[in-house]
């Protein structure tokens, strides 16, 4: 077996791995790089001593797994927001039924409650506190006081307004939504302050009355629609 004038090195040497280059000063700490790249790098040193960038590292996607693990890391935690996101869906049922409830009931009594010819005696504008002790915001709403001409058997109010040689008209109170605009409630109240004349439904089995024509922002309760809508699709 020949011998050989020199060991053979266990790394190729930069000059012959790199042709293009040998002719080139280059620091030796440049060369040491390059020749320490393993092959599944993904920058390549082609023949012609120029780096290919056809394959660049990108940025892993994210794991959703390890979000659910954090979040759930057992059977008691899982259980847990499980019974909370479902204690939170009932309540949004219920609210939602109590709304539907409210909803439906003007609906029906708008369009199914006899009409009579009135008109406004007095408008005023009232205010509340919540019965929560941290509710601390007034609450504003309307009421006008009507009078409006019906048969006495029809009228269920309690209150009639008798004129002499004249047939007795039933009184009643019309009350709108609440808000929490003062400014906005005194709007609503100059709506009949000026035009007194107005078509009345009145409740034929209770004392409910309503003035006829008011708009759909008055009368529904759009936040509460809006917010447990929010609320459910959050949720």
């Amino acid at each position: 077996m020949p011998f050989l004038d020199k060991p053979p090195s266990s790394r190729p040497s930069a000059q012959l791995a790199l042709p293009g280059l040998r002719h080139m000063r280059w620091p030796a700490y440049f060369f040491h790089d390059i020749t320490s790249l393993a092959p599944s790098e993904s920058h390549r040193i082609n023949s012609g001593g120029f780096m290919s960038t056809s394959s660049l590292s990108s940025s892993q996607p994210v794991n959703d797994s390890n979000f659910f693990t954090a979040l759930m890391p057992n059977q008691g935690r899982t259980r847990f927001l499980r019974c909370a996101i479902l204690l939170f869906l009932g309540c949004g049922a219920l609210a939602w039924i109590v709304i539907a409830v409210r909803i439906s009931s003007e609906f029906h009594a708008r369009h199914s409650w006899p009409v009579a010819q009135g008109h406004v005696t007095a408008v005023k504008v009232k205010s509340y506190t919540g019965p929560s002790s941290r509710d601390h915001v007034s609450h504003y709403f309307v009421e006008y006081e009507v009078r409006f001409a019906v048969p006495a058997e029809q009228c269920l109010t309690g209150t009639t307004f008798v004129i002499d040689r004249e047939p007795p008209l039933c009184e009643g109170i019309a009350r709108t939504r609440t808000t929490d605009s003062e400014a906005l409630a005194n709007t609503w109240g100059e709506r009949h302050r000026f035009n007194p004349a107005v078509g009345v439904l009145h409740d034929p089995n209770g004392p409910g009355v309503k003035i006829v024509g008011e708009p759909v922002t008055l009368v529904y309760p759009w936040r509460e629609i809006i917010g447990m809508s929010v609320w459910m699709i959050f949720f």
